[in-house]
């Protein structure tokens, strides 16, 4: 059993699995008396799954459902099929993912991209619970400031990420997933690409949208609703993005950029000039 402290909470996995290892590398902790989320694998046991679910998001990948106060993440790729579900002591607050396979297959024979997926949008939840946003971005340390290039998968922020590193020399803090904090900071996590376990705070916020403008409270949590990770938290999302959103406005440097006839390097350049304040909108 390993125990792991990512976005302030404690997690203790149960089972071992190279993805696991290599996901969170750098987070390990010493024996602790606190632990808030246990993730365990059901080995030799198909998951039950209710008749009566609600069904909150869905596509080609994965499947997300609610009955009471668990919910339910299915994910289908090539021929495996896992299922996890999340229930959370009413008691003392513990969270418990539990992952269950569809095949008697072994720990061991779960691929990897499967373990990480089992585990991290459950996560994502207990996060968002505890009122942290997982967010879909880049996250970056420029010059003291903290910056976060916020996009769909495809748009372009991990290029522009890329950019402001090479061509300005900021640092990454989380390349792919963030959590932001109700307190104003950003931290790298586990799920990304390139992550430094390093912490920043949001100085500037780039969503990559259809428009270019300055955005208000209102329009940033928005924003976070409609971004990947938004779903995950269910029904505690609008209280965590109400609160994030808050923060993200005090800095009075958050922006939506249309990359409509840019390229990536003119985009770099315009989060680099905002978010000094070199230019405005």
């Amino acid at each position: 059993m390993a125990a792991y402290k990512i976005a302030g909470l404690v997690v203790r996995t149960l089972f071992s699995h190279a993805s696991v290892e290599d996901e969170f590398a750098g987070y390990s902790v010493p024996e602790v008396e606190r632990v808030d989320v246990v993730v365990e694998f059901v080995e030799g046991t198909r998951l039950n799954i209710p008749s009566t679910l609600t069904m909150v998001a869905k596509d080609e990948f994965k499947s997300i459902a609610t009955k009471g106060d668990e919910c339910y993440f299915i994910y289908r790729k090539d021929w495996h099929i896992l299922f996890s579900r999340l229930s959370v002591d009413a008691m003392t607050g513990l969270a418990t993912i539990s992952i269950y396979v569809d095949r008697n297959e072994s720990i061991v024979e779960i691929p990897r991209w499967a373990i990480r997926s089992a585990i991290m949008y459950p996560f994502f939840a207990c996060l968002i619970s505890n009122g942290i946003f997982p967010l879909h971005s880049c996250g970056l340390s420029l010059d003291g400031k903290g910056i976060l290039v916020s996009g769909t998968s495809g748009s372009g922020k991990s290029t522009i990420g890329k950019i402001l590193v090479e061509r300005y020399g900021a640092k990454y803090i989380g390349e792919d997933v963030n959590a932001c904090l109700k307190d104003g900071y950003f931290s790298g996590m586990p799920f990304s690409r390139i992550n430094n376990n390093a912490a920043s705070c949001v100085n500037a916020v780039f969503f990559l949208g259809n428009k270019t403008g300055r955005l208000d409270r209102a329009e940033i949590a928005d924003n976070l609703m409609k971004s990947e990770f938004g779903i995950c938290g269910l029904r505690t999302s609008v209280d965590t993005v109400a609160s994030v959103a808050k923060c993200f406005s005090l800095c009075n440097r958050c922006f939506m950029i249309s990359r409509n006839g840019q390229t990536e390097d003119e985009t770099a350049s315009l989060v680099y000039d905002l978010a000094f304040g070199r230019k405005e909108l």
